[in-house]
């Protein structure tokens, strides 16, 4: 219990002092502290009550792996233990990476808030071994590091200027040291590294390109901010990108990801959840594209089960473009209209490929929809004039049946909430989204003309 002094002066020149009884836990920073106002946000506007949010996943029910993507070196791995997904290094050279499949699309002048769940070294890391959360892609971003036997640290990876990074320890946090001097008060200098070893929430707030990030912890129920990486002036640009005509990092488009690598091995991190949140208070609108076609599917013999992709939908290679298709449409023109639809999401193809999953191993033509953009294609069946030789085999493929309709004499639209974002995985392989017929009966000869139609927007 400490005290405080408290002054009274009576107008006469008397002056009597009385020292109260008061928590020193109450007691104000010290003069040199710099005040956090976390009311508002790295733009200084006031934070909304409920900010935009851009991803959220928790791990309830499973490793979620249609929104995340594994990649493991020797026999480092990633598996599932309810409620949480845990990321193990074994022995030494072992490392294993979970990665968000969407590469979160930054909002130009919006306060960008990222929200890690995870136990960074569930005790079982042996020295040298290290974990790793962040906003980052391994060669631009942020993330907070703990090395076994070493210290957790805040780190500014880029890869614009000098290809390099910025790891920061606790001494040398600029906004709040933790050793009772900073703007909480608080003194965790020799408990600090410990925080790996337990549940805590991680947060790191961005505004790019020539802006700052801010990396803190909630504590006691606060968000508790830590440490700044500032290039939003030539005075406060950090010592690791001598160029100020560069942004911060090449990307303003980063995953979330959990990472272990072994030095000794053993390490294992427990990943509870994952979100990001836009300040600005909405989406942002993206760019809309629309594209359609129209197919015969024929009755082969008798009762024909046969199922035919009418249309296909992907991102272009090379870049972290996330599709999200708006609206999806079917109808059949001519016929008995005795037809199933289904809208098909592969993720991320590779054996089989989409080659042999949409025509038998031969490479499908591919089309840009928009020559001058071409960051969203297309393929479409006339493209391929065997075609009707070649039914889609979904043979051993990753998939989910998004939505399915059936015989109509009108245009169907496909629920927007059956859809699904197309993505890659952490090796680039992107997703396909393909809408797909087949008769459900008919006499050999008795052919259906359908339509087929997507409209979606590209980040």
């Amino acid at each position: 219990m400490s005290r405080i002094a408290h002054v009274y002066w009576d107008g006469q020149g008397t002056t009597t002092t009385h020292r109260l009884p008061v928590d020193a836990a109450l007691v104000a920073p010290t003069a040199t502290a710099t005040a956090e106002d976390y009311t508002r946000d790295s733009y200084a506007r006031q934070r909304t009550v409920s900010p935009a949010t851009l991803f959220e996943s928790d791990f309830n029910d499973g490793q979620e792996t249609c929104d995340w993507a594994e990649a493991v070196t020797a026999t480092g791995a990633v598996a599932y233990s309810a409620p949480y997904v845990t990321l193990s290094a074994p022995a030494a050279a072992d490392d294993a990476t979970w990665q968000t499949r969407r590469f979160m699309p930054y909002q130009i002048g919006k306060s960008a808030m990222v929200i890690l769940h995870a136990v960074l070294d569930d005790g079982t890391g042996a020295a040298g071994d290290i974990a790793e959360a962040g906003y980052n892609d391994g060669s631009d971003g942020w993330l907070f590091r703990f090395t076994v036997g070493g210290s957790l640290q805040v780190v500014e990876q880029e890869s614009v200027d000098t290809g390099s990074e910025q790891a920061v320890s606790r001494a040398a946090f600029n906004v709040d040291p933790l050793d009772g001097t900073g703007p909480s008060g608080l003194d965790l200098s020799a408990t600090f590294d410990d925080i790996a070893g337990a549940r805590m929430i991680y947060w790191i707030e961005v505004n790019w390109a020539a802006g700052s990030a801010t990396l803190g912890i909630v504590y006691n129920r606060a968000f508790l901010p830590l440490h700044r990486f500032d290039d939003s002036s030539p005075g406060t640009v950090r010592a690791a990108n001598s160029s100020l005509v560069d942004p911060i990092t090449a990307r303003a488009d980063l995953p979330l990801r959990f990472y272990v690598s072994g030095s000794t091995g053993g390490i294992v991190l427990r990943a509870f959840g994952a979100a990001m949140s836009s300040d600005g208070g909405q989406l942002a609108p993206g760019r809309c594209f629309s594209t359609a076609t129209s197919a015969v599917v024929p009755v082969l013999a008798g009762l024909d089960l046969t199922e035919q992709w009418l249309l296909a939908l992907r991102p272009t290679s090379g870049t972290r473009s996330l599709i999200r298709p708006l609206r999806l449409d079917a109808t059949i023109r001519t016929g008995a209209r005795h037809v199933e639809f289904r809208v098909i999401r592969l993720i991320s193809p590779v054996s089989p490929s989409i080659d042999d999953i949409l025509d038998g191993g031969t490479a499908v033509a591919f089309s840009a929809v928009d020559s001058a953009c071409s960051r969203a294609e297309f393929a479409v069946n006339y493209d391929d004039p065997n075609f009707l030789d070649k039914p889609l085999d979904l043979t051993g493929a990753d998939y989910k049946v998004l939505a399915r309709a059936y015989d109509t004499s009108s245009m169907i639209p496909i629920a927007e909430s059956a859809l699904s974002e197309l993505t890659s995985d952490i090796a680039g392989v992107r997703d396909v989204l393909i809408i797909t017929a087949r008769r459900l009966d008919g006499t050999v000869g008795q052919n259906e003309d359908v339509m087929a139609a997507v409209t979606w927007t590209e980040y």
